[in-house]
């Protein structure tokens, strides 16, 4: 293989300060164009041979740091390796070396192998389940592009609209490559008095006015089991009691979060209008430390 006297960071297109990164970045993108088997040019073979050789030696820092002190005399027989630098870069040169072969005896050349497998195009589809089988995983049946009933696992903890994947049930392939892959877009419902904010669980819990006066202890349902928690006396309305662990299930696990909503009854009105009025103008005014009207610019 005749070694070209260009600089080999001209044929890469790279600076000489290139990352590793950029000259297989370069090289790839370069060889999908020059590969023989799509680059009609008299000298295909020529031009691949020069940028995989250039690739070769680039892309070993000990080989690099030769040709930077010495040029192509530093690196002698370098181009030697140029098929195994495709390879390393993720590139197939199959049809390269075939094409050399014709060139060079063995018979054969491009046009006598067959296609390559192709891989089979990846589907996409929605799929929607429950907030509870979206908290604490579970198994759901979903159809394949073929028409097969096929299990998903829902890892606990998933979110709306995250994307699961079923390796090689999508697309068929063309001609006898792997099949693609089914992506599977979740979307979760929603729950009764729950919501989701990050790993943790909130909701709320409806406490009468005694309740929240003289204190009380509730059980509370969550989606698996349920939970006793003690409502403190005096307990405003809005106050967030919280239980470690019995959020989203992570490591480590969120929190159940519990906003008390103190609810006056519809009737016995009576009895509370006469309580007010005994403890009218005995209690502190709760907006007395905020200062509302201090800035209405």
């Amino acid at each position: 293989m005749p070694e070209s006297l260009r600089d080999y960071y001209e044929v890469l297109g790279v600076s000489r300060q290139a990352s590793p990164d950029e000259i297989k970045r370069s090289y790839r993108k370069l060889a999908r164009s020059a590969h023989p088997d799509v680059n009609t040019a008299p000298d295909a073979a020529e031009q691949f041979a020069e940028l995989s050789a250039a690739y070769e030696v680039l892309s070993d820092p000990d080989k690099r740091e030769a040709y930077d002190q010495f040029g192509h005399a530093g690196v002698q027989g370098s181009s030697a390796g140029a098929s195994r630098a495709a390879r390393e870069a993720g590139f197939d040169p199959s049809g390269f070396e075939d094409l050399f072969s014709a060139f060079f005896g063995g018979g054969g050349g491009p046009s006598s192998r067959p296609a390559r497998p192709q891989r089979g195009e990846d589907r996409m589809v929605e799929h929607g389940i429950t907030f509870r089988t979206a908290i604490l995983g579970g198994t759901e049946h979903i159809r394949d592009p073929s028409g097969t009933d096929v299990e998903l696992k829902i890892p606990p903890g998933v979110e709306d609209g995250q994307s699961l994947r079923l390796r090689g049930r999508g697309e068929s392939s063309p001609n006898g490559g792997p099949s693609g892959d089914l992506k599977v877009k979740i979307q979760v419902g929603g729950h009764p008095w729950l919501k989701r904010e990050g790993k943790h669980l909130r909701g709320q819990v409806p406490l009468s006015l005694d309740e929240a006066v003289l204190g009380t202890e509730i059980e509370v349902p969550l989606l698996e089991g349920s939970v006793r928690i003690k409502v403190p006396a005096h307990s405003s309305s809005g106050r967030v009691l919280r239980v470690p662990g019995l959020g989203v299930p992570s490591d480590p696990p969120g929190d159940l979060r519990l906003e008390l909503r103190v609810v006056l009854p519809d009737g016995g009105h009576q009895a509370l209008d006469t309580l007010a009025e005994e403890i009218k103008g005995t209690l502190p005014n709760p907006r007395q430390e905020m200062d509302w009207f201090a800035d209405r610019s």
